[in-house]
């Protein structure tokens, strides 16, 4: 079962009804997908907590509870810790503390995006609006989390994961310049020790 969370919010609002008419034109999907729109944190922390690895939670917007309070990094924590389920994302926040990630729109670019935008209306004051550009998804993937829950994406293209442990040899890379940089001078010091020392032996038994 797909659970997808949105919140109270006009947004939230909008993207139920697209939702609601996406199981409208595949009917396939109307026992598969239930939508969940909790009151405050607690009441989600105690559905998620009741799920299990088969099923799967989507976070698609849920920024603010009911009440208009606003979610923390700590709000994410114990939502990720509370969760008997995997958890997807399709923006980045929030991402870092368990959940598994997904095709995600960053939010640093949309604002680059939006900045652009209002540069141009205050630019042009006199034109029409100018249309809103979609912005470019990713796939970002918690590689931890990736494995927790047993999805079998390790072997995915490492560019997609982060928080993924590193090799020893990428981990030291630096020390072990290092060591092999000191190794070669040192090398080079007792090979000229060794022939002095030999030239010296000559010319004393001379």
């Amino acid at each position: 079962q797909i659970y997808i969370i949105s919140d109270h919010s006009v947004t939230g609002a909008i993207l139920r009804d697209e939702i609601d008419d996406f199981i409208q034109q595949h009917d396939r999907y109307r026992n598969k997908i239930t939508q969940l729109v909790p009151d405050n944190v607690e009441a989600l922390k105690k559905k998620i907590a009741q799920l299990n690895k088969e099923n799967v939670v989507l976070f698609w917007t849920y920024y603010r509870d009911k009440d208009g309070v606003v979610g923390s990094e700590r709000d994410w924590i114990q939502i990720n810790k509370a969760s008997n389920a995997p958890l997807f994302m399709v923006h980045d926040v929030g991402l870092g503390h368990g959940a598994v990630g997904g095709v995600i729109q960053s939010g640093y670019r949309q604002g680059v995006e939006a900045a652009r935008l209002l540069e141009q209306v205050l630019d042009h004051p006199q034109e029409p609006l100018p249309p809103v550009v979609n912005g470019d998804s990713e796939i970002k993937l918690d590689y931890q989390a990736v494995v927790r829950w047993g999805l079998g994406a390790e072997q995915e293209v490492s560019a997609v994961f982060f928080n993924k442990p590193m090799k020893f040899s990428e981990r030291f890379a630096k020390e072990i310049r290092l060591f092999g940089s000191l190794f070669v001078v040192m090398s080079v010091v007792i090979l000229l020790m060794g022939y002095y020392l030999q030239r010296m032996r000559r010319s004393e038994s001379a």
